[in-house]
């Protein structure tokens, strides 16, 4: 069963992220509708992982589910995302554990309860 929904601007072929524990929007038909896509991770308990900031803003007024990952990175190549998600994927669901937001920046994480 999912845990995660993966916006569509994110990269659909990152290995890490090809697991049953994720679904993408774009599979569902639900991408580039915010509403769709937060009720639908709403209805099934799952964390979006998204670069749109509404999400972030959004959770802060609200209580999960869903959770939100933030990734805040800026316009970065494949194989920089693919470094810096392999070197901080356990921190960021340590975080996501125990948060309701977290903030994935190039060089740290943190969360927002």
């Amino acid at each position: 069963m999912a845990k995660y929904l993966v916006d569509s601007n994110l990269p659909q072929t990152f290995n890490l992220w090809q697991t049953d524990d994720f679904i993408y929007a774009i599979s569902i038909k639900i991408d580039g509708d915010d509403n769709l896509i937060w009720n639908y991770a709403q209805e099934n308990n799952l964390t979006i992982l998204s670069r749109d900031k509404d999400f972030a803003d959004r959770i802060l007024h609200s209580n999960p589910p869903p959770k939100v990952i933030h990734f805040r990175v800026g316009n970065i190549r494949y194989p920089h995302f693919r470094r810096l998600m392999n070197e901080q994927w356990n921190r960021i669901m340590f975080f996501n554990h125990n948060y309701k937001l977290v903030l994935v920046y190039n060089n740290s994480v943190e969360g927002i309860k």
